[in-house]
């Protein structure tokens, strides 16, 4: 509560809206108020927020906080780089390649259910030693129904010696019998500068 005005003397303690609490006091008529804390004479006034000594008290606490921090801090070894091999596209678990293009760097491998759709997974390893953008079109043909579905993907800016996991949805081919089905791939590719 903030008070200001006649009987503020009287008023009640509460927050104002500086966030400095009030404490009431009552004087006599002719009597000076007692001082407030830290407004004795002499007594210099607080630090502005913005002085070099408070800088200096604010980066002292950050400084003791990392401390405590780094003392609470498990043992053993600081967390670093691990492991930073790069999966090669059998390592993906997709099985094995049901149509390859450009040289077995795109493989698109066989139908399956993911989440409610029929995908396509498709991995492209750019082999080559500049980003590289990829359009890759899968096409998913029915044996007995003469039925298709094509997809399209790009994997723009595949790093050099990296391998690039996505997938295509071609639930349009229908969920049953998916092992009734033959895949086919192509690609382009595009050198980045």
């Amino acid at each position: 509560m903030f008070a200001t005005g006649c009987g503020a003397g009287h008023a009640t303690s509460g927050a104002s809206p500086t966030g400095v609490t009030a404490t009431p006091t009552r004087s006599t008529p002719g009597e000076p108020s007692p001082p407030a804390p830290g407004d004795t004479p002499g007594t210099p006034l607080a630090a502005s927020p913005h002085s070099t000594d408070s800088r200096e008290a604010i980066a002292e606490a950050q400084r003791k906080e990392g401390e405590e921090r780094a003392r609470s801090a498990p043992s053993g070894d600081p967390v670093g780089a691990g492991n930073t091999h790069i999966p090669r596209p059998e390592e993906y678990g997709y099985g094995p390649g049901a149509a390859k293009a450009l040289h077995g760097r795109v493989i698109a491998y066989r139908p399956r259910m993911e989440n409610g759709r029929v995908v396509v997974p498709v991995t492209i390893e750019n082999q080559g030693t500049r980003r590289t953008t990829y359009k890759v079109t899968v096409s998913v043909k029915r044996e007995r129904t003469d039925r298709s579905v094509t997809a399209r993907v790009e994997a723009g800016n595949v790093f050099p010696r990296t391998t690039w996991p996505t997938q295509v949805d071609v639930t349009d081919i229908g969920a049953s019998h998916l092992e009734d089905v033959t895949v086919t791939v192509s690609a382009t590719v595009e050198e980045l500068r």
